[in-house]
């Protein structure tokens, strides 16, 4: 299976610096979606934002 490339350049800095300390999210299962997520998998924009939703909701 092909590993997809994952485009942080979208991120800032601070984006950047702060995206690995929101692994403990997945276990309360909510996740990174919208505009953010898409861009991370395409690299088509910048981002200023994360959007996050829930999956118990």
């Amino acid at each position: 299976m092909m590993q997809a490339e994952i485009y942080y350049d979208i991120l800032s800095n601070k984006q950047r610096e702060i995206l690995p300390r929101l692994g403990f999210l997945k276990e309360r299962q909510i996740y990174l979606a919208g505009g953010t997520a898409l861009a991370l998998q395409i690299g088509h924009r910048s981002s200023i934002d994360f959007g996050f939703y829930d999956k118990t909701e």
